[in-house]
Order: C-alpha cells, then structure tokens, then sequence
C-alpha cells in the first residue's frame, strides 16, 4: 500500500506540474496572434513575435507601436533578429499588460455609426 501511495503522489504531482507549465503555454499561444492589433494602456500595437528572447526568462510578445518612437529598437535584442519593425517602434512585452485591440473595421464602425 506505501508503495502504491508513493508511486501515485510522486508521479502525480510532477504530472500537475508539466501539464500546468504546459497549459500557461498553450494559453499565452492562444490569446494573441502574429498579426493582430492591440493595446498597451492607452497605446495600439501589432503583435509580430510570440516567444522566448535569449536572456530572459519566459514567453514575450514582440510589438510594433502605431506610435513612432514609442518603443525602443526594431526587433532585435543583443544582436539577434526577432522581427521587422520601424526604428523605434519594436518593444517586447508581457503578455499581461496588453488587451484586445480593435481592427480596423471595427475602428470605422466605432467611430462613423450611430450605435
């Protein structure tokens, strides 16, 4: 019986631990698209990169600011290319900090109909 205890709480606990790293992956992958618009604070942005970055830990989302300048490089970090973005416009962020941002579309609806 202590055996067959040990085995299941050993081997259980490691299995909860792989499936809810894998399940913060497959959620980050989720919620955002290479492609999509979003907002950062008051701020829009199009996602260009979903990944790691050499030298941090964790997932990052590589942007591009709608804003000129707002960001600090154009995709690159210690050398290494992620994506294109203008100078100055590519940041790289926490999934937490952004939200849905609008498409285009939806921006002209918003803004020219009487809803």
């Amino acid at each position: 019986f202590f055996f067959f205890f040990f085995f299941f709480f050993f081997f259980s606990s490691e299995y909860i631990k792989i499936n809810s790293s894998l399940i913060k992956a497959l959620t980050f992958r989720s919620m955002v698209v290479i492609g999509q618009r979003v907002q950062i604070g008051d701020y829009g942005a199009i996602v260009k990169y979903l990944g790691e970055v050499s030298g941090t830990k964790g997932e990052w989302i590589g942007i591009e600011w709608e804003e000129e300048n707002r960001g600090k490089h154009d995709g690159s970090h210690d050398g290494k290319r992620y994506f294109e973005a203008r100078p100055g416009c590519g940041s790289f962020v926490r999934a937490h900090k952004i939200t849905p941002g609008y498409s285009f579309s939806e921006m002209l609806k918003i803004r020219y109909t009487d809803v």
